[in-house]
């Protein structure tokens, strides 16, 4: 006696349709992520490449060492620096990074100013390692003990970016030598 088993799989065309309806809807899905991906990577690059070139074009920072003098009050070092910016280019700054570094030590300090610096204007400052009403006080005093080297990084904006993009191919460099710093003793 022969058994037969009432048992039904699964016809090979509907098996051949469930494989096409499935490999459509994950394309569909690899698709879409890939272009979104694309698009953020697109937006991206834009507001790089437009940041560059509005940076190379329009922002020219001049930065100069006006005076570096080192004074000896009861046998602790005070250093203050004093120097101008000029903002010849042709945009208004959102914000600026001034950097402070001590090259023999290898430290340095980032002061970020979020205030607009205007075209066609020039700021003044001075800093000193020691607490002074008219000077910037260096928060790291034990990190900078030689002021000497300065740079500026700009900042700009660009309609349809929400935070100011730095302009690192604009930074301006100024190095203190011997020959800028005025050594006064006056114990």
């Amino acid at each position: 006696m022969v058994k037969r088993m009432n048992k039904k799989a699964v016809s090979p065309l509907i098996a051949t349709v469930l494989l096409i309806a499935f490999a459509v809807a994950l394309g569909a899905i690899v698709m879409n992520w890939g272009r979104t991906y694309i698009g953020d990577t697109q937006d991206f690059a834009r507001e790089g490449s437009e940041g560059l070139v509005t940076c190379s074009s329009s922002v020219d920072l001049e930065l100069k060492i006006l005076k570096s003098s080192v004074d000896f009050e009861g046998g602790d070092e005070v250093q203050e620096v004093n120097l101008s910016l000029e903002n010849k280019g042709g945009l208004d700054l959102p914000q600026f990074i001034v950097k402070l570094f001590d090259d023999n030590s290898g430290e340095g300090v980032a002061i970020l100013y979020n205030q607009t610096f205007k075209k066609h204007r020039t700021k003044k400052f001075s800093f000193n390692n020691e607490n002074s009403n008219d000077s910037l006080m260096i928060d790291d005093v034990d990190n900078i003990k030689n002021i000497t080297r300065i740079t500026t990084i700009p900042f700009i904006e660009i309609e349809g970016v929400d935070d100011p993009i730095g302009c690192e191919n604009r930074e301006n460099i100024a190095k203190a030598s011997d020959d800028d710093i005025n050594y006064v003793d006056i114990s």
